[in-house]
């Protein structure tokens, strides 16, 4: 689930840093100014109580409470960040499916990808098997660095068909189709097999998310902090 604030967290972060920056900033002229003073009292006024001692005291509580104050608005802004960004989901792709023949257990999928080369184009497969798959590799960040802002990085690679029961996988050989020029490449073997011990990178491996096919809804692809998921709704809502 997506959390969509009327106001951006990052604005009341940096609230509550300049909150806490002026606040200090204002003690510190005080400290100087006290100190300042100090240095020039006369021998004869040191014995007498300091002028307005009630005053300065009530400037150094209004400081901190604005100090305090600032810390609050922080740690709230925090939160609301770690909020939405621990449970973002980034649409990738919508499948809809237009033909489903179950007597030669085949189904026609339009997949339309909202990133890369082909992006928002209507793509149609037909695909063999009494469900579809679509397949892609994750690069998954330290927990930090999602803080931070970095969303999990993914590349869709396959998409295809299957059999639920796998003798019938095995007799009737179900299709697949390549979404991209070159599935493996060098750069991807080796994130696959070293990603993990990169600064910021968590993990790298593949996800997948598989439906039985349906007429007249949309399948909606998400990639989320630890993969892909899949949302569903009626056709008819999306138009």
């Amino acid at each position: 689930m997506n959390y969509d604030f009327p106001f951006s967290e990052s604005v009341i972060i940096y609230i509550g840093l300049a909150t806490i920056f002026l606040g200090l900033i204002i003690f510190s002229i005080m400290i100087y100014q006290a100190l300042d003073r100090s240095f020039r009292k006369k021998k004869e006024d040191e014995k007498k109580a300091p002028p307005g001692c009630l005053n300065q005291l009530t400037k150094v509580l209004l400081i901190f409470l604005m100090i305090a104050f600032g810390f609050a608005i922080l740690f709230f802004g925090a939160f609301i960040q770690s909020l939405t960004t621990f449970t973002k989901q980034e649409l990738v792709a919508e499948i809809l499916c237009r033909e489903i023949d179950k007597d030669n257990n085949s189904m026609k999928i339009i997949l339309i990808e909202k990133k890369g080369r082909n992006a928002n184009i209507p793509q149609e497969f037909l695909l063999t098997g009494d469900r579809w798959f679509l397949r892609g590799d994750i690069i998954k960040w330290d927990n930090w660095v999602n803080f931070l802002g970095l969303h999990t990085m993914y590349k869709l690679n396959r998409i295809g068909g299957f059999f639920t029961d796998t003798k019938m996988e095995s007799e009737l050989k179900p299709t697949q189709y390549s979404l991209v020029p070159e599935e493996e490449t060098p750069k991807w073997r080796w994130l696959y097999k070293y990603g993990y011990r990169l600064p910021l990178i968590s993990n790298v491996y593949g996800s997948s998310v598989s439906q039985y096919p349906e007429l007249r809804k949309v399948f909606k692809i998400y990639v989320t902090l630890s993969g892909f998921s899949i949302g569903t709704e009626d056709e008819a809502d999306k138009q």
